[in-house]
């Protein structure tokens, strides 16, 4: 997801600084669509088959490596739904990082993380355990992922974010 992201947002300030916005429309949307194209199949193994994923990284046969696997395909069956919509809105972002503006993707991730995050990981730990703190991660997610499609799409008719507005 970061490679991508960082790719398009080298390619987006360099078609943004020649003027050509149509060249970093196309490579915002060019991301997005190798994005979904190589992380789908890897989001659809670990619902699918977590055991498989979980195991390249700890085999059964070490010390508590079973009950490592196990846990492991719990989290990958709460969280990894969320990975799609995060690394979209990674891309999304690169346009902002591309045209240099940072501002935006900072707040989306300090609300993200600071704001939803921290506090449902505080209610939903409490009141579900180790679960709750694995949903937290993922609902904060999806409501990150819709606070910013918001602010993009608030600012694609901003008349101060030019580069933006013309790149997407």
């Amino acid at each position: 997801m970061r490679g991508i992201a960082r790719g398009v947002t080298a390619i987006v300030g360099q078609n943004i600084g020649a003027g050509l916005a149509s060249r970093a429309r196309a490579a915002v949307w060019h991301g997005v669509y190798m994005y979904c194209l190589f992380g789908s199949p890897y989001v659809a193994l670990m619902l699918v088959n977590p055991d498989l994923v979980s195991q390249i990284f700890v085999p059964v046969s070490v010390a508590h490596g079973l009950e490592t696997v196990e846990f492991s395909n719990h989290l990958l069956r709460i969280v990894s739904h969320s990975l799609i919509p995060v690394g979209i809105t990674s891309i999304l972002f690169a346009v902002y990082e591309g045209a240099g503006r940072t501002y935006p993707t900072m707040i989306v991730n300090v609300v993200r993380l600071w704001i939803i995050r921290l506090p449902l990981m505080c209610a939903l730990g409490f009141r579900f355990g180790g679960d709750g703190l694995w949903w937290a991660i993922s609902i904060s997610n999806y409501l990150g992922i819709v606070f910013g499609l918001g602010w993009f799409a608030l600012s694609k008719r901003s008349r101060s974010l030019s580069g933006v507005r013309q790149a997407v």
